[in-house]
């Protein structure tokens, strides 16, 4: 069945498709660490996405909100769970993340605030790549922002998104001490712009 049919049956059908992404997911948090049907899965995925909405990631408003939820630590716990849920991730990514191994280089452009924080003892986003190029577009995003390099621990859940381009790993429990360097963006993909409707998605199998 359909997600938006399905949900539909529970909310008003003349919500805007986000707040009933939105309420359903704050529904369905709480039952996150004790397990998920797989409709419920497919709802936590598509409010991750929000395709029909333009917005992304409604399910970690949610969560936060309805777990109260006021750090990233905590929130990345959940995430984990969430990752291996039945229905959140495709066949094609489950398969693809089974090939993910301990050692695998990922990405992440992200802000100097979020490394100061990391290097303090917090957690770093859940939200890395296996492409450079996108991690150094998203790094200079952020005025003083940086491409950390590190190192898939496999003891951590995570799961390969191929909802976009972005060669994306969810991987919640990314720290300080998974990071081997430190550096500041390229510009090389400013020469040929990202042209993200062409661009290859870089998959775990073609780094086996």
């Amino acid at each position: 069945m359909d997600v938006y049919d399905y949900l539909e049956m529970l909310y008003s059908k003349h919500l805007p498709h986000r707040t009933m992404l939105y309420r359903a997911a704050r529904d369905i948090a709480p039952s996150i660490s004790k397990g998920l049907t797989t409709i419920e899965g497919k709802i936590m995925r598509e409010a991750w996405e929000c395709s029909r909405t333009g917005q992304q990631n409604v399910a970690c408003i949610a969560i936060a909100d309805a777990l109260r939820i006021k750090n990233r630590r905590t929130l990345n716990q959940k995430i984990a769970s969430l990752i291996s849920a039945p229905g959140f991730l495709s066949e094609d990514e489950k398969q693809q993340t089974s090939q993910l191994r301990a050692g695998t280089t990922l990405y992440r452009g992200c802000s100097a605030a979020e490394i100061i924080a990391a290097r303090a003892g917090g957690c770093l986003g859940y939200s890395w790549t296996l492409d450079r190029e996108v991690a150094d577009f998203f790094a200079d995003a952020h005025s003083g922002g940086a491409v950390l390099t590190a190192h898939y621990d496999d003891s951590i859940a995570a799961g390969v998104w191929l909802d976009t381009k972005e060669s994306e790993v969810v991987w919640p429990g990314a720290k300080w001490k998974h990071v081997v360097s430190e550096s500041q963006p390229s510009k090389s993909w400013m020469e040929r712009g990202m042209c993200w409707d062409k661009r290859q998605v870089i998959k775990p199998e073609m780094n086996a």
